[in-house]
């Protein structure tokens, strides 16, 4: 960023921001995908012993399908209300908004990566967590200057460069894996784009009411004044994107009928 013209203070404040500070906010994503995905694991591992390939296949995807199903519209509420969400913890910025928008999409494929790695350990495939993550890191390594020189000659914000080189890094890591586990253990992955097929639409309907919102919502108003208006685009957004996932079914996919049925129980026994 130096050498693009950066001086040495903006430098040290990205450096911070990308770093350390936005990836705290975006630990609301991990934190919520991987507490829905721990449940599943166990018995990924116990499948794997008893030799039930096609059992540890469906978790596989049903993990991955977990965390797509949170974080993805998460993601797309921080990306529409970035300077507002950033503002929260942080204060005014004129670069947080903008890193906190695409580390968010970048959350999403930590995200899968952990869950990943935590389920190949289960399954003693330690050295294939070894090769994609140093793959990953080298390829992100190696794309880190190259991306920031990129972004700057198009003239889009440079200082994403980064984060632009370590995306790519984790999606590298993230196909190795699943190309490695088609080949050794005949693993498919049709279950995950049928189910995120499923996701478009409520995905598609939180972004309208995500964009009718934000006509309305400015960057401005006390630390209050912001809270309670995140808080209405939360519920309306959240709530929307879940109801027509209930109604197109995307969510008995990722949580079962099962529970469905309970949560929706408890929720009439409650009104009664």
């Amino acid at each position: 960023l130096y050498m693009i013209g950066f001086d040495a203070s903006t430098c040290e404040l990205l450096g911070s921001i990308i770093v350390t500070w936005t990836p705290k906010i975006c630990m609301i994503i991990n934190a919520l995908a991987l507490g829905l995905c721990n449940s599943v694991i166990p018995f990924i591992v116990e499948d794997f012993v008893k030799g039930n390939l096609n059992s540890v296949n469906s978790k596989f995807n049903q993990a991955i399908n977990t965390i797509l199903f949170v974080a993805v519209p998460l993601s797309l509420f921080i990306i529409t209300f970035k300077n507002n969400v950033y503002y929260l913890f942080y204060g005014e910025s004129n670069y947080g908004g903008v890193v906190l928008a695409m580390m968010s999409v970048v959350s999403i494929t930590f995200s899968i990566s952990l869950v990943i790695n935590m389920i190949l350990q289960g399954m003693k495939k330690h050295k294939m967590v070894y090769i994609n993550t140093v793959a990953g890191l080298i390829i992100n390594a190696c794309l880190d200057i190259p991306m920031i020189l990129l972004l700057n000659k198009i003239g889009f914000y440079p200082y994403l460069g980064t984060l632009f080189a370590t995306f790519i890094g984790q999606l590298v890591a993230i196909s190795l894996v699943l190309l490695s586990l088609k080949k050794e253990y005949k693993f498919h992955y049709r279950d995950i784009f049928k189910t995120f097929s499923k996701m478009i639409l409520p995905l598609v309907s939180m972004i309208i009411v995500l964009f009718i919102l934000s006509r309305f919502v400015s960057n401005s108003g006390n630390y209050l004044i912001r809270i309670i208006k995140l808080g209405i685009c939360g519920i309306l957004s959240v709530g929307t994107y879940l109801f027509v996932a209930y109604k197109n079914k995307s969510i008995n996919a990722i949580l079962g009928d099962e529970i469905i049925n309970k949560v929706l129980g408890k929720f009439k026994r409650n009104r009664g």
